[in-house]
């Protein structure tokens, strides 16, 4: 007779290629993000960041008022971004 399910030991090297598959699919869609947000205007972003909320305030979340976007600390955000980006860039070239 078959041992029930939760007393079965799970076998460590499929734990473990498992877990390895895992972390390789990670990395490869972590690259992929990274690349596809490098290549977003602002615009783009402000789009998705727009959808994001609308589709929040349809489900009935009510924001707080100091959450309310502030255009000029959003371009002094990607204004910092960018130039953090530029350093990076320039201290580990690729």
């Amino acid at each position: 007779m078959e041992e029930p399910r939760a007393n079965r030991r799970l076998d460590r090297a499929v734990v473990r290629q498992t877990l390895e598959g895992y972390s390789a699919v990670n990395r490869l869609a972590s690259g992929e993000r990274k690349a596809r947000l490098r290549r977003m205007s602002e615009a783009q972003a402000r789009q998705i960041f727009d959808d994001l909320c609308s589709t929040c305030l349809a489900m009935g979340h009510q924001p707080d008022p100091s959450e309310k976007a502030d255009t000029s600390r959003l371009r002094s955000k990607l204004a910092l971004r960018k130039a953090m980006e530029g350093l990076a860039r320039r201290r580990h070239p690729t």
